[in-house]
Parts: C-alpha cells; sequence; structure tokens
C-alpha cells in the first residue's frame, strides 16, 4: 500500500508542479508553461506502451524497477540543472510513471487469495498519496523561497520507495497461492 500511495503522490506531485517549475526556470507566463504539462501526459502515454511491450519480455516486477532507477535519474537532474533542460526532464519523469499503478498494484495483490478483494480495496483508497505528498513537494518549495526544484525532492524520495518495493519483489516473490479450501503443510 504504501508504494502505491507513494506513486500516487509522485505522480500528482510531478504533474502538478510542472507549470510552476517551466514558468520558474524559463522565465514564461502560465500559458506557455502549460505546453510541458500536455507534454506529461503524451510522454505517459509512451511510457505505459513501450512498458505493456517490455513486460512481454521481462518481470513486471523489473520493469517497475528499470522504470523507477530512470525516474530517479530524471528527477535528481530536475533537482540539480538550473536551467530550462530540467523542465524537460521533469516531462521525461511522465514516460516511466505509465507502469506504475497497475504494476504495483498487480505485484501487490498476487498471491492474496481470499483476501484479493480487500487487498485491491485497501490499494484503490492508498491513491490518497495524490492528496497528501503534493501538500509535501509545496511545502518544501516554500520552505526554499519558493524553489520549485528542491520541491522535486519528495516525487524522488518517493521513487526511491518504488524502487525498493520493486526489488522487494523480484527478490522474493510470494508463493503461488493453494486453491481455497485445500490442506497444506506447516
Amino acid at each position: 500500500m504504501l508504494a502505491q500511495f507513494l506513486y500516487v503522490g509522485a505522480q500528482v506531485g510531478v504533474w502538478s508542479f510542472t507549470i510552476r517549475l517551466a514558468m520558474q526556470m524559463g522565465g514564461m507566463n502560465e500559458r506557455s508553461a502549460s505546453w510541458f504539462l500536455l507534454t506529461t501526459f503524451a510522454a505517459y502515454f509512451v511510457g505505459k506502451m513501450v512498458a505493456n511491450l517490455l513486460m512481454r519480455k521481462m518481470s513486471p516486477a523489473k520493469v517497475l524497477a528499470i522504470y523507477g532507477v530512470l525516474a530517479i535519474v530524471l528527477l535528481a537532474y530536475t533537482i540539480l540543472v538550473p536551467n530550462i533542460s530540467a523542465v524537460y526532464a521533469a516531462v521525461g519523469v511522465s514516460i516511466f510513471l505509465g507502469p506504475c499503478w497497475p504494476t504495483i498494484y498487480g505485484l501487490t495483490i498476487d498471491g492474496l487469495g481470499e483476501d484479493t478483494g480487500v487487498g485491491g480495496s485497501l490499494l484503490v483508497m492508498s491513491i490518497v498519496g495524490g492528496g497528501v505528498m503534493p501538500i509535501f513537494q509545496g511545502l518544501l518549495s516554500d520552505a526554499t523561497g519558493g524553489n520549485m526544484q528542491i520541491a522535486y525532492i519528495v516525487p524522488l524520495l518517493c521513487f526511491v520507495a518504488i524502487v525498493a518495493y520493486a526489488i522487494k519483489c523480484m527478490r522474493d516473490p510470494l508463493p503461488a497461492q493453494a486453491p481455497a479450501g485445500a490442506v497444506t503443510a506447516s
């Protein structure tokens, strides 16, 4: 649940602050900066399609880990490079958001057996991260004099946790569930 909470928080944070970042880094007005936000949606779609193709050859956990690491790299660039290219990096993060929600969902409910309904419901409720994490991003920006670049540390840290979850899923795959009513040895 934490991985899903943090993913939704990271996605909303990256998208919610794209226009402010573009205005700050590119010295442009809101209308011009909105182009960057529109571009994030196209990047998201492309990243999702590529991830779907990759998951035919690799495990979903591995794709999630790779995408997460690449998102971290782009977020670090966004934070550290003080020019308009940081905005392009922030837009590029959207490429690596595409597979996260369904992949985290699938990895989490896999093997829950009879508890799949409850687990799935809890995962859906974790979208509240999209209302929580951007608050921290805004507070960090305010605490640093409105520095939007520094605020992108919040989604970066979210992706560190997501990558850790993906690695855990690769190392410790869940055992297959026994059919309902089956007797298993303890």
